[in-house]
């Protein structure tokens, strides 16, 4: 039994590439994927086998996101690695090879290189130990024929693709260029598999589209594909160099565009030239170059290839960081922390001088034990632009009140004076008073929080343990 199945055009390809071959540049978006989400009766003119309700048998298919409907030796699901993952077209083949399936692929470029490409894979579960050896491996063939079906433009076998315990599938592509004037091509699929036990696979996401040199912009102003133009510097000037790597185009024709941030890529009138001088440069612009074999196909995104962006980011001058405000610490706290806030991507440095000076910390906030101002100054990590003024930030430490705890003892039935014995000072007692003293008459663990007007503050504690009353051991009379 033969198996053979096509879903939807899938964008991502999670597993490895196989035989044949692929684009070796950049692709375009899809211009051709096949789409089984409509009843399978629509599909009759693609195949000449007979459409079924249910499992088909030699010579027949149907349409179904089902697998299992064979569950004895096949997998029963399909790997969730497309983006349809819904209705297929499940073929299955006669016992005789050959072809299975034929489909016109119109509205394509002239002078223009293409990727076919197609997943397959072997649903008979080696596990099932149904078939000997593992089963008759799978083994499929592709041709691509001019529109009058009289050219054979290019072709490719997958080789034997044996059996697996889970299913998985592979990825198989086939380039090739069409010529002047030429819009359309047919696909034909051919079972190239003996009959037999096994020899039963699935087909996902038929796909075509354009392939093209994988291309470049360069500058010797940058090694990267971004440069950084200073406010200062302005306006910017550069000359940018389109590199093409040759892997596909035999001629290259180019068309070099660019866009303002949020808006779309607009062709530049008249660079159309591998070199382009970017001038008076004031905003952040982008700019990519489309390359095509034939000028004809540089106003079609699907009759060419586009570069990476290339990006001149405009700098603004960095602004001074906005101080948190001053700082008015105590002793007794440990080191104080001193922040500004700072604009968009811009860096802060500090620095223990209004000009010059040390740079003693980086960051929006730090921390020092030490009174003093202290300046941060904004810059761009990234860029060798100008540095902003600096902010100043002050950092007083005041003294807080120095105490020692005591141990006291009270006798039973009677008072004892607890005093702060720091004049002058706001007083919390865990009494609830505010006064320099307090009078007790119980023993347990009291305490004062002394406040000094710049509120910093000091807990003094006060443990108190009653004392047993005299008493008289022995009397002795001489």
């Amino acid at each position: 039994m033969r198996l053979f199945i096509i879903f939807l055009f899938l964008s991502f390809a999670i597993p490895a590439k196989a035989q044949l071959g692929f684009c070796g540049g950049s692709k375009g978006d899809p211009i051709f994927q096949f789409d089984f989400s409509n009843s399978g009766a629509s599909f009759q003119q693609y195949t000449t086998y007979n459409l079924v309700a249910q499992s088909p048998q030699d010579g027949s298919y149907t349409v179904s996101s089902n697998l299992d409907i064979q569950s004895d030796s096949w997998h029963n699901y399909f790997p969730q690695t497309t983006v349809s993952n819904g209705n297929a077209m499940i073929v299955n083949a006669s016992y005789e090879a050959g072809l299975f399936f034929e489909i016109d692929i119109p509205n394509l470029c002239e002078n223009t290189t293409y990727e076919f490409s197609a997943f397959l894979m072997n649903v008979y579960d080696r596990a099932s130990n149904i078939c000997e050896n593992g089963g008759i491996p799978i083994n499929v063939r592709f041709e691509i024929w001019d529109e009058t079906n009289t050219e054979l433009i290019n072709s490719g076998d997958t080789g034997n693709i044996p059996s697996t315990t889970s299913p998985q599938w592979d990825l198989y592509g086939l380039t090739f260029q069409t010529e002047p004037g030429q819009e359309k091509v047919i696909l034909k699929i051919y079972n190239n598999g003996e009959g037999g036990c096994g020899n039963d696979l699935a087909i996902d996401d038929i796909v075509f589209r354009s392939c093209g040199d994988l291309t470049i912009i360069e500058s010797p102003d940058t090694e990267t594909t971004a440069i950084g133009l200073c406010e200062e510097n302005s306006p910017g000037n550069y000359t940018l160099t389109a590199t093409p790597d040759n892997s596909v185009y035999q001629d290259h024709f180019y068309q070099w565009q660019s866009r303002l941030e949020g808006e779309e890529f607009a062709d530049i009138p008249g660079a159309t030239n591998r070199l382009y001088s970017a001038s008076n440069i004031t905003k952040t612009t982008y700019y990519r170059v489309k390359v095509a074999e034939d000028p004809v196909n540089l106003s079609n995104v699907y009759c060419s290839s586009a570069s990476e962006e290339f990006s001149i980011l405009f700098i603004e001058s960095p602004t001074a960081p906005v101080s948190a405000g001053d700082v008015d610490w105590c002793d007794n706290l440990g080191a104080a922390t001193l922040s500004v806030r700072a604009t968009g991507e811009q860096q802060i440095a500090w620095y223990d001088a209004e000009t010059g000076g040390n740079r003693i910390a980086e960051g929006t906030s730090f921390q020092s034990e030490r009174e003093g101002t202290y300046y941060a100054e904004a810059f761009y990590e990234d860029y060798d632009c100008e540095v902003s003024q600096r902010t100043a930030v002050r950092l007083t430490i005041n003294e807080s009140p120095v105490v020692a705890d005591e141990m006291l003892q009270i006798c039973p039935e009677g008072t004892l004076i607890l005093e702060a014995k720091l004049p002058n000072l706001a007083y919390n007692w865990s009494t609830g008073e505010t006064t320099a003293q307090i009078v007790i008459d119980a023993p347990g663990i009291y305490s004062v929080e002394v406040i000094t007007p710049e509120s910093c503050s000091s807990t003094k504690t006060f443990e108190v343990r009653l004392v047993d009353d005299a008493q008289i051991a022995e009397v002795t009379s001489d």
